[in-house]
């Protein structure tokens, strides 16, 4: 990462953006750091996380507080983060997001389904 973009020549700063594995940023411009390809969502990338939002039957999602897991995780290991029972009584769970096939229709799924950043979960328990 490369910061004070702001006190360094276009040229220099278009090369150094050009490089592998950089980003370059002003913090006291506040450039690059939020939104597409910016520091925050590189990070977000370079670590493997996701964040899954939950959504409780009845009410709207909760985007205030969402669950991070590694890239790659199913309705399993999110149900086993948000308490073990869930596992041993789920019956499905309902997707909203980028791993639903029609999104924004809720999509029925199974514990081995994969979920994607920034999918909504609502686990329905027997």
């Amino acid at each position: 990462m490369y910061n004070k973009i702001d006190a360094i020549g276009l040229e220099l700063v278009d090369k150094l953006a050009r490089e592998a594995n950089t980003c370059v940023i002003s913090c006291q411009l506040d450039l690059n750091i939020k939104g597409p390809g910016g520091l925050l969502e590189r990070i977000w990338e370079e670590l493997g996380m996701m964040r899954i939002y939950t959504k409780k039957r009845g009410f709207k999602p909760d985007f205030t507080d969402p669950l991070v897991v590694r890239r790659g995780s199913t309705i399993e290991d999110v149900a086993m983060q948000v308490h073990r029972s869930l596992v041993s009584n789920f019956n499905y769970a309902l997707v909203w997001g980028k791993s639903s096939k029609f999104n924004p229709q809720p999509m029925k799924v199974s514990l081995n389904h994969k979920v994607a950043d920034m999918d909504v979960i609502s686990i329905t328990t027997k």
